[in-house]
């Protein structure tokens, strides 16, 4: 068995100076506050022996990392006394005279104040923000993870999000019951991009985790497209592909709303063929949708790989032409077992950066 996962889009926080500021990050306000007025002050008496080296910008990188770490009460007093040592330099520090950097000096604590006033409004800081965040991106990605299966399957999923960002509208949600023998399978592509599909994926994922392996298999689409048209999002649709296999014998039955059609691999006969079914709406569109099942049988050496649009859709040509250009793709696999197709179909999707691509294959040896 073989589970590969890949994900794009995901930022490396340089390491240089980021032990100190996590340092101050961590601790209490008092001490954040004491260590840069201490800072301050020590560019305050500095520079009438040192004004090269300690003029008044010198406060800017004190302003900036105080904005950074300090909650919006303690940053404005730390302001103050900041903006008290700016003026005492200026009246009566030497190196002057200066005009240009008090002003930059007031202008970057007016934004940053500003910004970490917006931040207090959320109940988080700067990096209580960024790990809560970087921990439901992570949350998100780990909830599709597919466990390992028995012996004769075989899985990999791959992922890639549109120019690089941290979030993607495509997403998973996997469950391989406790006795090993059914694996079911709902991959979402959430319609729009940037802040408002990243909050929309995370909400419909915890709603499906909830969803998948609990419910019928034949009631997930239904109950999830109740969930969305509860939601009212403005333009709050999704479409998804829900797989549910049967491990001892490999049967399987799959519904899709408003997706693009699986595909699965006949070994028999070497060739890939399109799962029809009638395709039910895209969720959240219609609060009475009816989502019409398909049922199959994946024998020894068949495969089954459902994907989403931004792996066959381009602007320069249909759906169908990218559903043959990924067959295409998957038929030269399938001397190498199939091994990495979804991440080849992923790097070469059709829409490119311009879109989330997502794609997972289910096979049996």
């Amino acid at each position: 068995m073989s589970t590969t996962t890949s994900q794009s889009g995901r930022l490396a926080l340089p390491e240089l100076g980021a032990s100190l500021v996590r340092t101050l990050a961590h601790s209490s306000s008092v001490p954040r506050v004491v260590v840069l007025l201490t800072a301050a002050l020590a560019i305050t008496l500095g520079n009438p022996y040192a004004p090269q080296y300690l003029p008044v910008s010198a406060f800017v990188p004190v302003i900036l990392l105080a904005g950074v770490v300090l909650p919006v009460r303690a940053l404005a007093a730390t302001y103050v006394a900041i903006t008290t040592m700016i003026i005492w330099v200026v009246a009566f520090g030497t190196g002057g005279p200066y005009y240009i950097a008090p002003f930059a000096c007031a202008a970057t604590m007016g934004t940053l104040l500003a910004t970490s006033y917006s931040r207090s409004q959320h109940g988080v800081g700067a990096f209580t923000g960024d790990r809560m965040i970087m921990e439901l991106r992570d949350s998100l990605f780990a909830i599709g993870e597919i466990p390992p299966l028995p012996a004769g399957w075989h899985a990999e999923r791959a992922f890639a999000t549109a120019h690089h960002q941290a979030f993607s509208g495509d997403f998973d949600v996997a469950v391989l019951q406790e006795d090993h023998s059914r694996l079911e399978v709902i991959l979402v592509d959430v319609a729009g991009h940037g802040q408002k599909v990243a909050t929309r994926s995370l909400a419909l994922s915890g709603a499906l985790s909830g969803l998948v392996g609990q419910v019928d298999p034949a009631g997930v689409l239904t109950a999830a497209n109740g969930y969305l048209a509860r939601a009212n999002w403005d333009e709050g649709y999704a479409t998804a592909v829900h797989l549910d296999v049967d491990l001892e014998n490999g049967c399987f039955n799959l519904a899709h709303a408003g997706h693009p059609p699986a595909v699965q691999f006949v070994a028999a006969t070497g060739q890939w063929q399109t799962v029809t079914a009638a395709l039910g709406p895209a969720l959240g569109l219609l609060p009475d949708a009816v989502y019409p099942r398909v049922e199959g049988v994946l024998e020894p050496g068949d495969a089954l790989l459902v994907y989403t649009d931004g792996v066959v859709e381009s602007p320069t040509a249909d759906v169908a032409d990218g559903i043959d250009w990924m067959l295409g793709r998957a038929e030269a696999s399938v001397g190498a077992g199939l091994s990495g197709l979804t991440t080849e179909l992923v790097r070469q999707g059709r829409a490119g950066e311009a879109d989330d691509r997502a794609a997972i294959l289910i096979r049996r040896s």
